[in-house]
């Protein structure tokens, strides 16, 4: 017999009022630089390089910081990073990388060009690069600059760092870089929370029932006593989201979402350990769920 179970919350959260809606904030970076250890020149004003390759001792790695005083508390919609691809290695197109939380402040008018920032362990994003050059990438930073609103983690930035294996080089204009329309540039959607946030604040009732354990393509349903920004996420054992189910407003109600789990053959989807998160507003609820084959 499959087993089921339910998640039901009554909080205290502000009310989810229907004129709220998703504001937009678009900046570029206050500082953006890449670091190489081995190379002791001055390095190439308004460019950022990553790359990972022993043969050629290119071990670049890039390092960005924002501003997001402005929408402390915010809940994030989306968070896109924007970086402008002008070069990559003629014999291998592509660049894989991984994007870190930086654990130290820095300054890119003070920080040694030959020494790499130390960074957290956690993979908050992952990219690969290529083939096109000279375009645009447009990466997914969501999680990670809501862990930097929410105060989860220190907003120091990000690192940009190339795998060992597949991390040939790529090249990208700075904010420093003369021509404007080319300089990296970050477009968040948020909610703020003086916009959840209201007089009449109410119990939000939240329900969510999916089937534990899952082996097949299986059905999330969620009801909404009031409609709201819902998000729906799986994250694995690691904090880290794998995909998201749900993500904008609805209605009150019922809901459902389907979600393939192990069956779909999506490589970041194995046996084990993941969990169910779901946001609506300030509340978030979450519970574990065992994949099987």
């Amino acid at each position: 017999m499959r087993a089921y179970w339910v998640l039901a919350a009554a909080m205290l959260v502000g009310l989810l009022a229907p004129v709220a809606s998703a504001d937009t904030l678009t900046i570029e970076p206050t500082d953006d630089m890449y670091t190489d250890p081995y190379d002791p020149y001055p390095h190439p004003q308004g460019e950022l390089w990553v790359a990972n390759h022993a043969g050629c001792q290119m071990f670049q790695r890039i390092m960005m910081k924002f501003d997001l005083s402005e929408i402390a508390n915010a809940t994030i919609v989306s968070a896109t990073l924007n970086m402008f691809r002008f070069h990559g290695c003629p014999n291998h197109p592509y660049t894989s990388t991984d994007f870190y939380a930086i654990t130290q402040d820095w300054c890119e008018n003070t920080w040694p060009q030959n020494q790499h920032i130390p960074h957290g362990s956690q993979i908050w994003a992952s990219f690969r690069f290529g083939p096109g050059t000279y375009c645009w990438y447009a990466v997914d930073i969501r999680d990670l600059v809501q862990a930097w609103v929410d105060g989860t983690i220190d907003d120091y930035g990000l690192a940009v760092e190339a795998r060992y294996y597949e991390g040939r080089c790529s090249r990208f204009y700075s904010k420093d870089y003369g021509v404007s329309s080319r300089h990296p540039y970050l477009v968040v959607e948020y909610i703020s929370a003086g916009a959840i946030a209201g007089d009449k604040a109410q119990h939000m009732a939240i329900e969510l029932r999916c089937s534990n354990p899952i082996s097949q393509p299986t059905t999330i349903d969620y009801s909404l006593e009031n409609e709201g920004l819902v998000s729906i996420d799986i994250l694995n054992i690691l904090g880290q989201r794998v995909e998201t189910l749900v993500s904008g407003y609805r209605p009150a109600g019922q809901h459902c979402v389907t979600w393939g789990g192990a069956v779909r053959g999506d490589p970041d989807v194995t046996a084990g350990i993941y969990f169910l998160r779901m946001r609506v507003g300030d509340a978030v609820i979450a519970r574990k769920v065992h994949v099987i084959r």
